[in-house]
């Protein structure tokens, strides 16, 4: 069998899911399959429309030599490989990382609103543009052979949201790495890293870290942008904890790697694999600058920190990308008893 991924993004590019596609190939090239990747290159520097079309045409001779097809990207390469499909008629599965309609509104229109909120129902003021992305996408949902998701909180959400058959959908759940070595914190200097826009919450952080240090003088925000992979691991592996508080979170990378690390963090509430992670770490009101000041304070407390790198300790459930592509062949072989 020969399966093509359809990703907006892969090594070198930096990003996690640019790592899942890499993984996921891997996994699968172990197991003797053929894998091709179909990714943006061109298409980043084109304006919306014109984007989806040149990846189209990029896909059509993919995607007929392909066996089956997996895409992780919703709309920006999940719509035309969909599309592409449909003229081959070839089995397609979306993993589905967050919501870009969602994220969208969220940038466009600065209003903080949570991802359990936004569909119930959706917001009146959508742009023009925000409403016939959400049309699109819900058209193309419904007519996938399968959705993965990697948390029930948003595959709730977007049941909802979409319209969906829940028997069409599926959970994997993300990567959970094996516990690695770390480095013991030479100062209280807590990590944030990801993209500054409003979806990732970065000034109300700064301003409930401010807050905080009128208690605690030292303490320090580490603000991590645009840094390779790597990179991120060893600030992860030396800071003395990771902060995210995010408006909502699926199941943020950032967070997983700190919990391999063993170091402690402070994550938004409104995360996603909450249920797993729920009791080694402090989860915050991502719309409370205090809460998230006092969060900062009790982690600061060395007694409070002891507990969760005790409980970090204690966690050793892995889930691991093996498991992952198993579970997607596992999904495909369902998907091609249906199409029988």
């Amino acid at each position: 069998m020969k399966i093509i991924i359809a990703t907006g993004i892969y090594p070198p590019d930096v990003g996690g899911p640019a790592n899942y596609a890499k993984q996921l190939v891997k996994e699968f090239e172990a197991l003797g399959y053929q894998v091709g990747v179909v990714t943006c290159c061109l298409e980043k520097y084109l304006p919306i429309g014109v984007r989806h079309l040149y990846y189209f045409f990029k896909c059509l001779s993919r995607v007929y030599r392909a066996d089956f097809v997996i895409i992780l990207d919703t709309f920006s390469v999940g719509f035309p490989m969909f599309l592409a499909t449909r003229i081959f008629r070839r089995p397609i599965i979306l993993r589905a990382g967050g919501d870009f309609v969602w994220e969208q509104f969220i940038e466009r229109a600065k209003e903080k609103i949570l991802l359990r909120e936004f569909y119930k129902p959706l917001p009146n003021n959508l742009s023009t543009k925000e409403k016939i992305i959400y049309n699109l996408t819900k058209y193309f949902l419904r007519r996938l052979d399968a959705i993965i998701f990697s948390t029930e909180f948003q595959r709730a959400i977007f049941i909802d949201g979409y319209g969906l058959k829940k028997e069409n959908t599926f959970i994997v759940e993300n990567y959970f790495g094996a516990k690695k070595s770390n480095t013991s914190p030479q100062k209280k200097n807590f990590l944030w890293a990801g993209r500054n826009n409003i979806l990732k919450n970065l000034e109300v952080l700064k301003k409930a870290f401010d807050l905080a240090k009128e208690e605690d003088h030292t303490l320090e925000l580490e603000i991590s942008e645009q840094v390779s992979r790597e990179e991120l691991l060893i600030k992860i592996s030396n800071c003395y904890a990771v902060i995210y508080p995010s408006i909502t979170e699926i199941s943020p990378n950032f967070i997983l790697e700190a919990i391999m690390f063993n170091k402690p963090f402070i994550s938004t509430r409104e995360v996603g694999f909450y249920d797993r992670i729920k009791n080694l770490g402090l989860f915050v009101d991502p719309l409370s600058i205090k809460d998230i000041a006092d969060k900062i304070l009790q982690l600061a407390d060395n007694s409070h920190y002891s507990i969760y790198v005790n409980k970090l300790r204690a966690f050793q459930y892995t889930h691991s990308y093996k498991q992952i592509a198993q579970e997607f062949l596992t999904i495909m072989q369902k998907v091609k008893q249906n199409k029988k």
